[in-house]
């Protein structure tokens, strides 16, 4: 199983005034996020973290990856580009990373695109899953982007199947305005 996941900020107090985040304090909200975690991910899964790991923590990158289930991999953020030790931990890490699982295509990316590649096949459109924003823009119910951020989801990851069931949704509003399109640009001569 696969799972998606952005945005934690292990070790980041400030993370909890500014993202409006329900903890105490840093150690309550990193044991929560731990528990979620674990609580859904299995040993032998898979997790794509979507940027920002961890940010100004007295523990080490390790600590973190130490106590979490899976096997996880990580694209880029823009805190982690300024943390050593994510590369010592998780190695060369890509800003943008494109998947494929039971046929989707997926782009991963810390930050939301407004163009990618796959985007407008008719058959299975491919998905962005971003983070970076804390789930503070409304989504759009078009749209096959999704932030996968943790406020998002109650402190834990999406799981590929859950994601399937929102993009399932979006995608149907996405073919409407894909064939409206075409519509209007074969009426006035466009195509």
């Amino acid at each position: 199983m696969i799972w998606f996941i952005s945005y934690t900020h292990f070790g980041h107090s400030n993370c909890i005034e500014h993202c409006n985040r329900p903890f105490k304090n840093v150690e309550e909200m990193d044991e929560t996020m731990v528990k979620n975690w674990n609580d859904k991910v299995g040993k032998r899964d898979t997790v794509y973290v979507v940027g920002d790991f961890t940010f100004r923590s007295s523990k080490h990158v390790q600590e973190y990856v130490d106590q979490l289930n899976g096997r996880i991999f990580l694209v880029l953020g823009n805190h982690d580009e300024r943390n050593e030790q994510i590369t010592k931990v998780f190695g060369q890490c890509p800003k943008l990373l494109r998947i494929k699982y039971y046929k989707q295509r997926i782009i991963l990316c810390h930050y939301a695109l407004k163009n990618w590649q796959g985007k407008y096949r008719t058959i299975m459109p491919s998905w962005n899953l971003h983070g970076h924003s804390h789930c503070s823009h409304a989504e759009s119910i078009c749209d096959l982007s999704l932030d996968v951020g943790v406020d998002g989801n109650r402190f834990s990851p999406y799981s590929f199947e859950e994601i399937q069931i929102i993009m399932n949704k979006k995608q149907q509003c996405w073919k409407r305005i894909i064939n409206y399109d075409k519509s209007l640009s074969k009426s006035n001569g466009w195509l």
